[in-house]
C-alpha cells in the first residue's frame, strides 16, 4: 500500500524536476541569445564607428540606421556625433540627449546622460538628477564620472564619499582625482599620503598639486623640511601653467641660500625635461568610447 502511494508522488516530483530543468536550460539559452545578440549590435556599432571616423560618408546614416532600430552602442556613437556636431552639422544637444538616454544601460551612455543633465545641455540643469547617472558610470570605471562625483561630494562637503570617489579615480591615473585625493588627505593630516598623491598628480601635470607639494616641502609637513624641494615644485607648478620654466625669483621662501636655490631650479628644469604635457581631459564633453 505504501509503495502504491509513493510512486505517484515520485512520479509527479520528477515531472517538476523536469520542468525545473527545461526552464533552467531555457533561461541559459535566452541569456545565451542576447548575449549573442548583444555582441552582434556591439560588432555592428563598432564596425560603422570605426568607418565614420575614416571619413566614410555612409557611416553616420549606418550608425543612424542601426540607433533606430535600438542598438545601444551605436545610440551612444550617434548621441556623440550630435552633441559634437562632428558630422558636419551644427551641434543638436536635445536629439543627441535623446539617444544618449534610450542608451542609457550602458554605463558609458549613462554618464553622458549624466554630464548633458549636470551642465544643462539639451536639457534642463539637474544635479541631483544627474547624480544617479554618474554612479552608475562611476561603479563601471569610468573615470571622468568618478572625478566629478568627488568634485560634487567634496564641495557639498561629504568628505567620505568624496574620498572614496577619488581614490578611485586615482587608481585609474586621473590627474584630477589624483589632486583631490592628495588635497584630502593634506586635510585630514595625512601628509606622507598627500606628498605621495601630490607627486603623482604634478606628474600627470596638475599644477595645483605641484603647489600643493611645494607647501609640504616648505612646512616639513609629511617629509623634512626642505625649501630647496619648495622652491623646485613651486617652478614646477609655474612651469606646468605656463609651458616652461622662468626665473621667478625664490617665491619670497626665506632662509633659502643660494646654492640651495641654484639646485631648486635645477630640480624644476629636469623635472620638466621628463615630464610630458599629457593630452588634455575634457571633463565637461561627452564620451564615444571609453
Amino acid at each position: 500500500m505504501f509503495k502504491q502511494k509513493l510512486l505517484p508522488a515520485l512520479l509527479i516530483a520528477s515531472i517538476s524536476v523536469n520542468a525545473a530543468q527545461a526552464s533552467t536550460f531555457t533561461d541559459v539559452l535566452d541569456r545565451a541569445k542576447q548575449a549573442f545578440n548583444n555582441g552582434q549590435q556591439g560588432i555592428d556599432a563598432s564596425t560603422a564607428w570605426r568607418k565614420f571616423g575614416e571619413g566614410d560618408k555612409q557611416a553616420f546614416n549606418v550608425l543612424m540606421r542601426l540607433a533606430k532600430q535600438g542598438n545601444p552602442a551605436a545610440q551612444n556613437y550617434v548621441g556623440w556625433i550630435l552633441d559634437n556636431g562632428a558630422n558636419g552639422t551644427q551641434p543638436d544637444h536635445a536629439t543627441a540627449l535623446r539617444f544618449f538616454q534610450a542608451a542609457s544601460k550602458l554605463p558609458l551612455a549613462a554618464y553622458n546622460v549624466g554630464i548633458m543633465t549636470f551642465l544643462g545641455r539639451g536639457t534642463v540643469a539637474n544635479e541631483q538628477a544627474a547624480l544617479s547617472y554618474f554612479i552608475t558610470a562611476a561603479n563601471d570605471h569610468i573615470s571622468c564620472a568618478q572625478v566629478w562625483l568627488t568634485v560634487y561630494y567634496y564641495k557639498s562637503g561629504k568628505g567620505e564619499d568624496a574620498f572614496k570617489w577619488a581614490q578611485e579615480a586615482a587608481r585609474q591615473s586621473d590627474r584630477l582625482g589624483t589632486y583631490y585625493l592628495a588635497r584630502i588627505l593634506a586635510e585630514r593630516k595625512q601628509y606622507k599620503e598627500a606628498l605621495e598623491n601630490g607627486s603623482k598628480a604634478a606628474e600627470l601635470y596638475s599644477a595645483d598639486a605641484a603647489g600643493l607639494v611645494a607647501f609640504l616641502y616648505e612646512n616639513g609637513l609629511g617629509t623634512d623640511q626642505s625649501k630647496k624641494m619648495a622652491l623646485a615644485y613651486r617652478l614646477i607648478a609655474s612651469g606646468i601653467k605656463n609651458g616652461s620654466i622662468s626665473d621667478s625669483g625664490r617665491f619670497g621662501l626665506t632662509g633659502l641660500s643660494d646654492s640651495e636655490a641654484e639646485q631648486g631650479r635645477g630640480f624644476a628644469s629636469n623635472w620638466m625635461a621628463n615630464h610630458k604635457k599629457p593630452a588634455p581631459v575634457d571633463y565637461r564633453a561627452t564620451l564615444a568610447e571609453k
